[in-house]
């Protein structure tokens, strides 16, 4: 594939990747009314995901007619939990060093800061994470599923 095909890819993952972030920002700030800091960035992650897989299926990887939608929606999810893992982890580390250096500014900017670095750790993961793996068949969807149905 060719460097501009891989550069197209990037900045339309890129932008459907701003719409699932603003998603997950804004409903991160509805959540944290009613719940932990650490919750309210999982729930968000959980809520931008299901918008995530419909707009990187249509959009961004050149997905839209591949028939294998449940197998995507499988790989993302899995995908999608790791870099929910590293969402979290960078979330709760970055409030935890913005608690000690910024303390004198609102809980409200330490915690929106250190979800927005969350997110940006996230975006790596996801981008290679879906192009190399979600949206390509690897075989190894198969193998599992065959491995799955032996068993039963």
């Amino acid at each position: 594939m060719a460097v501009k095909q891989h550069f197209r890819e990037l900045i339309t993952f890129f932008l459907v990747a701003v719409a699932g972030a603003s998603v997950n920002f804004s409903v991160r700030i509805l959540y944290s009314l009613f719940m932990s800091f650490e919750w309210s960035v999982v729930w968000a992650y959980v809520t931008a995901m299901s918008v995530g897989f419909f707009l990187t299926k249509q959009f961004a990887f050149n997905a839209k007619s591949s028939g294998n939608t449940y197998r995507e929606m499988v790989k993302f999810t899995i995908v999608s939990l790791l870099a929910l893992l590293s969402t979290l982890l960078a979330s709760i580390m970055a409030l935890k060093v913005l608690n000690v250096y910024l303390s004198s500014r609102s809980l409200f900017f330490r915690e929106t800061a250190a979800h927005l670095t969350g997110m940006g750790f996230s975006f790596l993961t996801n981008f290679f994470g879906h192009k190399l793996f979600t949206f390509k068949s690897t075989g190894v969807y198969d193998r599992v599923s065959l491995h799955i149905r032996q068993r039963m």
